[in-house]
């Protein structure tokens, strides 16, 4: 079992056998850990702190675009659609 196989031996056993929400926080870095982890380290080649630190980054740069961005986007998506519709009434 490589590395990659045992973290999402991990997850699932998270999700699946303590019901832990896939959508937590820690389900979700554990997931994106596991997505960019090299799928050929056999164990004796531990995930490397960079790789981790990568993948927490990645995270943390798509929370907070969700967070502010995704909030501001749809705000304007509405307002277009509102204008749209009053234009044409």
């Amino acid at each position: 079992m490589n590395d990659q196989e045992f973290l999402t031996w991990i997850y699932e056993r998270l999700k699946y056998a303590h019901k832990e929400d896939p959508n937590a926080d820690f389900m979700r870095r554990l997931r994106s850990i596991i997505e960019n982890s090299p799928a050929h380290c056999d164990g004796t080649a531990a995930i490397t702190t960079r790789g981790v630190k990568e993948a927490l980054a990645r995270q943390d740069r798509l929370d907070a675009l969700l967070a502010s961005g995704l909030d501001d986007y749809i705000a304007d998506a509405i307002s277009m659609h509102e204008s749209q519709f009053h234009n044409e009434a």
